[in-house]
């Protein structure tokens, strides 16, 4: 599976008196998912949550930490129409003939990541 998310996020930077600041994002947006071995594609609605740590090195570069909580609503997807019809040819693959294969659940994914910011 492909997963390309386009979203909006806001901030939230926690009041603490440190030298590293603490940031929560929560957002949502869409996600064009690309599914294999069938090649199917769209869009679907996502969800975002996340982490920030960083501090600030210099005067014009922020370096830090983050990590992302991603879901994915594909729950609402119906099975290709290739598997409601029982007819099949030898050149097709039978994986995607078979409806057994298609069990659609919500994706869930964690993304951490190293960080630069600059400032403009």
């Amino acid at each position: 599976m492909t997963t390309i998310p386009v979203y909006l996020a806001l901030g939230y930077k926690i009041p603490l008196d440190l030298p590293i600041s603490f940031i929560l994002r929560a957002g949502g947006g869409e996600a064009f998912v690309v599914a294999r071995p069938s090649n199917t594609s769209r869009w679907d609605p996502m969800m975002i949550v996340g982490l920030e740590t960083s501090f600030v090195a210099g005067k014009k570069i922020r370096i830090g930490i983050r990590i992302d909580y991603n879901k994915i609503y594909e729950s609402r997807m119906d099975a290709p129409r290739e598997t409601k019809y029982p007819y099949t040819s030898p050149y097709e693959d039978s994986r995607l003939s078979n409806p057994n294969y298609y069990r659609v659940v919500d994706t869930e994914f964690f993304q951490f990541g190293l960080m630069v910011s600059v400032f403009l």
